[in-house]
């Protein structure tokens, strides 16, 4: 639910439609990245990893990074699994 309710947001705020691969790359770009150093320049670039890797522990961390973005960013409120999106 959490990448849907990104698309909305971001077609409503920003005025742009973005598709689901590209929306969850943003995420793992973000929240969900090994780091990998360049140790004769210090340069540091971030690759994103598959969720697939992710313990259920893990992957749940990274939904909770995803929804505080979401609410940060844009004020919109992703459910928890399990619970219902109530539209007033």
């Amino acid at each position: 639910m959490i990448v849907p309710l990104t698309i909305e947001a971001i077609k409503n705020e920003w005025g742009e439609t973005w598709g689901v691969e590209k929306t969850h790359n943003m995420y793992k770009t973000m929240f969900l990245c090994e780091e990998k150093a360049n140790y004769r320049t210090g340069e540091i670039i971030k690759i994103p990893k598959s969720t697939t890797q992710n313990t259920t522990i893990e992957q749940e961390d990274f939904h909770n990074q995803c929804r505080q973005f979401l609410r940060e960013w844009f004020n919109v409120e992703a459910p928890l699994p399990n619970e219902e999106i109530i539209f007033e």
